[in-house]
């Protein structure tokens, strides 16, 4: 049997690493409710507070460590399961901004392309669009078709404007429409994903068939960017936490069957994280040919600029030397399910 259980620490900005509260660092895990709220600290399973002036040869007998967090609200310290030194795999990440996927069909803002329309507009005939999500790299998810037929009297200008609107006055659209504009002349039409991490395509046909598509990069487009360490994949990562390690709740169903504690990324105060990821595995067994294992899933979040990144690296650095006898875990941390 194979449990999964993930944990999030995030430490609040400026408070000192190992803080106490009224002042001054705790001294070892006996303190560790006294921890400052948002303070994080390492222990050693000998108990021992893991500090910069720690030195590597009093942990060479250590095989195990937690990474601790002050309470938010009275409630006991929050407490990763204890990890394995020698059957970790940690990668530090750090923050990179997430960008809204831009395309531009037509003319872009620097004045390369074209919608390349007749240069007679004929009624009966129509401009089309269509932009389908992406859920994978070749799969397309939802497919939303925009439709413009030509009235009399259209023109380029007219048809983008009818375009534009038609795009935005759909609730269900994944993409804001702008018109491109040229010496006061509507020649393109920027799409513009309405959420971050959100990538799409486009389709054109009849009027808008041989209409440039500025995509990935090119010209003035923009290619879609997730991001890492922002405030929204945190807030997925404790939404994670509060079902797996089961012992807090901050959206789960039937809450009154859980103690509830409050979000750790209220307390943050922060946006932009540098994330440290921490994954292992342990077993045990449980019958004679049953074996028992657990992933352990920890992520750490340190707002950017924070100077207790440089602490926090420092003592990684510390734990990361191996200890004296191993588990038998493959030393890069990876492992099979």
């Amino acid at each position: 049997m194979i449990n999964e259980y993930l944990n999030l620490v995030v430490a609040k900005p400026t408070v000192a690493y190992a803080a106490k509260t009224g002042g001054g660092t705790i001294a070892n895990i006996y303190e560790i409710n006294l921890l400052a709220p948002g303070a994080i600290a390492i222990f050693t399973e000998e108990n021992v507070l893991v500090t910069t002036s720690t030195s590597a040869p009093s942990l060479v007998g250590t095989q195990q460590f937690w990474i601790a967090m002050g309470s938010l609200d009275g409630h006991a310290a929050i407490k990763t399961a204890p990890i394995d030194r020698n059957a970790f795999h940690q990668l530090k990440t750090a923050y990179v901004a997430p960008a809204k996927q831009v395309t531009i069909v037509g003319e872009n803002s620097a004045g390369n392309g074209s919608l390349n329309l007749p240069v007679t507009l004929v009624t009966d005939t129509s401009a089309f669009l269509r932009v389908a999500k992406m859920t994978g790299t070749y799969q397309a998810g939802d497919k939303l078709s925009y439709e413009v037929p030509v009235a009399v009297g259209e023109t380029g200008h007219t048809l983008v404007t009818k375009m534009v609107a038609l795009i935005n006055n759909n609730p269900e659209s994944i993409v804001v429409a702008a018109a491109v504009v040229d010496t006061g002349v509507n020649v393109g039409i920027s799409l513009t994903s309405k959420e971050f991490g959100v990538a799409f395509e486009v389709g054109k046909a009849e009027l808008f068939a041989n209409a440039t598509v500025w995509k990935d990069g090119l010209g003035t487009s923009v290619t879609v960017v997730q991001g890492q360490g922002t405030l929204a994949q945190l807030a997925q990562l404790e939404s994670e936490a509060d079902i797996t390690t089961r012992g807090k709740s901050n959206s789960m169903g039937q809450q009154h069957l859980w103690w509830k504690q409050p979000s750790e990324l209220e307390f943050a105060a922060a946006t932009n994280f540098v994330t440290y990821n921490f994954k292992w595995k342990t077993e045990h067994n449980v019958g004679a040919y049953v074996k028992d294992a657990t992933i352990n899933h920890a992520v750490v979040g340190i707002a950017t600029g924070d100077g207790l990144i440089a602490t926090f690296d420092t003592i990684l650095g510390l734990l990361s030397q191996a200890p004296e006898t191993g588990s038998g875990a493959s030393p890069e941390g990876e492992f099979s399910e």
